[in-house]
């Protein structure tokens, strides 16, 4: 039988009410802070008998013109893992034309064969005709229960005024919601309280996903509520209690400093380089050795503008790059400060209207060197406020820190390697054996960070600044047409790095030139992330064998481009005292020496955290417990009561890691206020080559998979790729995809020698390509397409 204004027909469904039925019972809510538009609904089998009356209710029942044609299956009672809009909707079905509205009704029940149960619910399935919503701000899904059931997570579209487009897997952008959030009411506080109201009237224990639409006058219909994940109650799937997220978001927010603007890929890029959650230990590590003080004491050697206090900030375990500082950090030194200071402010306000490009800050928005050609780009600062005068002493700066820069590179690269090659004199001298007991590990674990920040960490810190400006004034010349987009690529082909030489020797080792002692001897030391003591060395992979036909090299020789004379003849029209060989000479240089010091330095740290995992197991400490110590622990180091200092310690640290790797976190943080709303940036990944490629996908999930899967003709799909993942480059890869990553960051650089199309750095998108089987990748287009899935 049918009914009308939503009195249900069929029973419930082992159980669990149909969607025509949780419509009802949250109809039948009193004072409810949402609005369920009329609706009426019948079984297949009424509309199969009778639809000439059913379509005469439909008439009487709901009034308004435009009418949507929605689910109610039994399948999605039966089976609650199925996604939202699994099953179709018809919207703007016009109520006075019977024959697209009996259309749309079939629609509907055709594809409930996309997922058959048994027989013997067949009778439960049914149809609602409701009220559409007109005028619609914003529409999506909402679900109360992430990794924190503290949280609202909705995913949403607030440009079709369709109100199906999430659930028909159109693009949406998301926003994770503390429903704790305190302050004045916004767009959200109604979606709070509705889904709250929800989940009281249908006293849910587990886990719930609501439909929703936002009106233009802030009210919030529903369109569709039902329970997801029921294998486990909500209770149980909950990382951190909702009391301690408040907490730890409260003491955040007490603590954040109104001059912060935070990244976590911005500059030296934490969230590729520890990962997005990284344990204590890898944190200390990059802090002492790079974020407290090198990274400024290299740049302001090269002219830059000195910066007080530690680039990197720590909030609830996840490191971010305190922007205001690294975009100061990046003005000349000769500029006057008070220019200076507005300038990196000014440049700070224009992210803030773009927060996605904050991985790309260095080419998208700041100035660090002086321009080729006619056009500045700081004359867009004209329209925000700066003089023509303020301009034109920003540009004279910058040339003069430019002609600085390549004057005396070619001493201070010299200085460099000289540096590089003492620590590893000293590495060599200090790290040949392991520690014959703990009081002279500990000593050694201080004197390595001390060598390694001074003789490895600066030195190349230096050198990646130099290759970040010969990136961009190589991107100038593209720009201004005197290059080509081949032109480029083939002379960044031509720059070999050590991936070169560690693909050179996989492939060795499978013809047997090389033995497996020897690879171990030259790469041994490198593991997939640089500071995580639980990152497996190469030296610990049981297999090292690549597959035949998997050898890729890049080029060695010089590849001689572009014009010349019209090179120089700009140079000097831009006042850049060299010529175009200097230049693409000082490229090369500076980008083989980022590439080389990173690799030096490396071995020190490797060696380091080998050291600690040393001082912990003679202490009882497994790699596990010692990634909760710091590098502080071993300062006035003392061995009474030291094992219950530590493990109290450690136990502390992990209890806070465990809770707080559940709470959502922003990419980028302008506000205190942006901890409570955490809203998913629009991903723009950085694209390698012109090239177009469709393919199979490799899904690297564990650190190091050397001889276990065969990457050839592969779109390599891995979250995260440092140096320590060159082995893969062994392989003639069909692309690369990750979801950390610059446009001048270490896969980039090695994409573009071994022509390797890439997207790198895509952000959230990166989840929906985990299950994926087939990937198109477009890169002269930007376009990064699923084909099939698994």
């Amino acid at each position: 039988m049918w009914s009308e204004n939503g009195k249900c027909g069929a029973g419930m469904v082992d159980g669990w009410l149909t969607k025509a039925q949780t419509l009802k019972r949250l109809e039948g809510v009193a004072q409810r802070p949402y609005i369920i538009d009329p609706f009426i609904s019948f079984s297949v089998n009424e509309w199969r008998r009778k639809p000439e009356v059913i379509i005469q209710q439909i008439g009487r029942s709901v009034h308004s013109p435009e009418i949507i044609i929605r689910s109610s299956a039994a399948g999605e009672g039966v089976n609650p893992e199925l996604p939202a809009g699994f099953y179709r909707s018809v919207l703007g079905v016009m109520q006075n034309d019977t024959q697209a509205l009996c259309a749309a009704i079939e629609l509907v029940i055709e594809s409930y064969k996309r997922n058959r149960i048994p027989r013997s619910y067949d009778q439960l399935d049914e149809v609602i005709v409701q009220e559409q919503v007109t005028l619609v701000e914003l529409a999506g899904v909402a679900r109360n229960y992430g990794r924190t059931a503290g949280y609202l997570y909705v995913d949403y579209d607030e440009s079709t005024g369709r109100t199906d487009t999430v659930t028909q897997g159109g693009a949406c952008k998301s926003i994770a919601i503390l429903r704790a959030s305190r302050g004045s009411e916004n767009r959200w506080t109604g979606l709070i309280r509705a889904m709250a109201a929800i989940e009281n009237a249908l006293n849910v224990q587990h886990p719930l996903i609501i439909e929703f639409a936002m009106s233009r006058d802030g009210a919030i219909h529903i369109f569709q509520a039902r329970s997801f994940g029921r294998s486990q109650p909500m209770r149980e799937l909950q990382r951190m209690p909702d009391s301690k997220v408040v907490a730890a978001i409260r003491k955040a927010q007490a603590d954040w400093n109104p001059r912060w603007a935070l990244s976590d890929m911005c500059d030296w890029n934490p969230a590729e380089m520890l990962g997005d959650r990284p344990r204590p230990l890898a944190v200390s590590l990059y802090q002492h050795l790079i974020t407290n003080g090198a990274w400024n004491r290299a740049r302001s050697s090269l002219g830059y503008r000195s910066v007080k206090g530690p680039l990197l900030e720590v909030i609830l375990g996840k490191p971010y790059v305190r922007m205001e500082l690294s975009f100061l950090s990046l003005t000349p030194a000769s500029l006057e400060s008070r220019l200076a200071r507005r300038l990196a402010r000014e440049r700070l306000d224009r992210l803030r209207e773009q927060p996605e490009v904050h991985d790309k800050v260095e080419t998208n928005l700041l100035f660090t060197a002086t321009d080729i050609g006619a056009h500045k780009r700081t004359s867009e600062l004209l329209e925000h406020g700066f003089t023509r005068n303020e301009v034109a002493r920003i540009d004279k700066h910058l040339k003069t820190l430019t002609n600085n820069i390549f004057r005396g590179y070619l001493d201070g690269l010299i200085a460099d390697y000289a540096k590089g090659e003492r620590l590893e004199v000293w590495r060599r001298r200090n790290h040949h054996s392991e520690p014959t007991d703990v009081d002279s590990a500990v000593r050694l674990v201080q004197a390595s960070v001390k060598r390694c920040r001074e003789n490895g960490v600066i030195p190349f810190a230096r050198q990646a600044r130099l290759a970040f400006i010969a990136r961009d004034l190589l991107e100038r010349l593209r720009i201004t047409g005197l290059l080509t987009k081949e032109d480029l690529t083939a002379w960044w082909e031509s720059c070999p790095t050590v991936a070169a030489e560690v693909a050179s020797g996989l492939s060795q080792v499978y013809a047997g030139v090389m033995g497996t002692q020897e690879f171990r001897d030259q790469f041994g030391h490198l593991r997939v992330r640089t500071y995580d003591i639980e990152s497996p060395r190469y030296r610990e992979c049981e297999s090292l064998q690549a597959w035949p036909l998997a050898s890729r090299t890049s080029g060695d020789s010089v590849v001689a481009v572009g014009p010349p004379a019209k090179i120089d003849a700009a140079l000097a029209n831009s006042g850049i005292s060299i010529n175009s060989i200097t230049l693409f000479n000082f490229a090369r240089e500076a980008t083989l020496a980022r590439e080389r010091l990173k690799f030096m330095f490396s071995r020190v740290v490797s060696d380091t955290l080998e050291t600690i995992a040393y001082i912990g197991r003679c202490l009882g400490l497994d790699r596990g417990d010692a990634s909760f110590l710091i590098l502080d622990d071993f300062d006035n180091f003392d061995r009474r009561g030291l094992v219950r200092r530590w493990s109290k310690a450690i136990e502390g640290r992990r209890r806070t890691w465990e809770e707080l790797v559940g709470v959502p976190l922003p990419p980028v943080v302008f506000t205190s206020s942006d901890l409570e709303y955490v809203q998913r940036l629009e991903s723009r990944p950085n694209y390698v080559t012109e090239n177009v490629i469709e393919a199979k996908t490799a899904l690297l999930m564990s650190p190091m998979q050397i001889g276990q899967i065969d990457l050839t003709g592969r779109i390599v799909v891995v979250e995260a790729a440092d140096p320590g993942c060159d082995w893969i480059f062994a392989f003639r890869l069909a692309g690369l995809v990750t979801k950390y990553g610059g446009a001048g960051s270490h896969m980039a650089v090695r994409c573009e020698e071994f022509r390797i199309p890439a997207a790198l750095g895509c952000g959230e998108i990166f989840e929906n390509l985990r299950d994926a089987s087939v990937i198109r990748l477009d890169c002269g287009r930007k376009e990064l397409r699923v084909v099939s899935r698994h």
